[in-house]
């Protein structure tokens, strides 16, 4: 379902893109610029968003880093739902994970941002695993995406416009090093999303990495702050939330889908992971 131009509520739930009338925009993409492609990018622009500028993407197919240039707006988290992101402020989201963010009423507030889609078969671009905010110097990616926006827009220069591109890709790979999740985790969490129903142990996981238990319990902890089962348990929520959302499933069904024998024990590890019961949540 999709909302355009919305009211969105305290915890995002409606597919949601607007722009706004007032908002002004300037930005490109891999169907002007091919070479894009050879950095999964898919578009890089500038945004002058004001009154009505609201983005929700309940399960993207993309990630995106979105730093405030100037102004400010307000941006979702799991662990503090909205907040501010001010000037210098970056807002780095991953794919397949909800994320939202909307101008605030009667003010300016100018990004830059880059959107991605990498292949499903290889770690992404931006690999966290859940929506961040965290300080960002704007200027140097700023810069990079006006004079991609600029050498486009005035010689097109294929040689340049190459340039352009690797340059603002190194920018974004820079902002994101501190936050990128090593590979061999990348690849345990991707073959776990895959396979929820599973009945996932530590040395499971541990062998699907081929890492040692003990090896990925420290991992975890240093990259998530959680043990490797309280991940899989997160990771199976998620998609749990989804399900509950987006289709009119029992719970009954959900349960076996996400690696719980009843609708019983999935409710109660609901419960005590995301905050609310499956029936308070669906119902928000």
């Amino acid at each position: 379902m999709t909302a355009l131009c919305e009211p969105i509520e305290d915890i995002p739930h409606i597919e949601t893109y607007c722009i706004g009338d007032d908002t002004y925009e300037q930005l490109v993409g891999s169907e002007q610029i091919p070479s894009l492609k050879n950095n999964n990018i898919i578009f890089a622009g500038i945004s002058v968003a004001a009154k009505d500028f609201s983005f929700v993407r309940l399960k993207p197919d993309l990630s995106q880093i979105l730093i405030t240039v100037k102004g400010q707006g307000e941006v979702y988290t799991e662990d503090a739902g909205w907040q501010v992101l001010p000037e210098g402020y970056a807002y780095i989201t991953p794919r397949e994970v909800m994320h939202a963010y909307r101008a605030i009423p009667r003010k300016l507030w100018t990004t830059c941002w880059v959107t991605y889609r990498d292949p499903q078969d290889i770690v992404p671009t931006i690999s966290v695993d859940t929506p961040i905010v965290t300080q960002a110097n704007p200027k140097t990616l700023y810069a990079a995406i006006m004079g991609l926006n600029e050498e486009y827009r005035s010689n097109a220069d294929p040689h340049k416009l190459e340039l352009w591109n690797n340059l603002l890709h190194d920018y974004v790979s820079a902002l994101l090093e501190s936050w990128r999740i090593p590979d061999r985790l990348w690849y345990i969490w991707d073959h776990v999303n895959r396979n929820l129903s599973y009945k996932w142990s530590v040395h499971s996981l541990a062998k699907c990495g081929h890492v040692s238990p003990e090896y990925l319990r420290v991992l975890c902890h240093k990259h998530h702050n959680a043990s490797p089962m309280n991940y899989v348990a997160y990771l199976r929520m998620q998609h749990a939330a989804n399900l509950l959302k987006r289709t009119n499933h029992k719970l009954e069904a959900i349960a076996p889908a996400i690696g719980y024998d009843n609708a019983f024990s999935f409710s109660r590890a609901f419960k005590r992971i995301m905050g609310y019961s499956p029936m308070e949540y669906r119902s928000m």
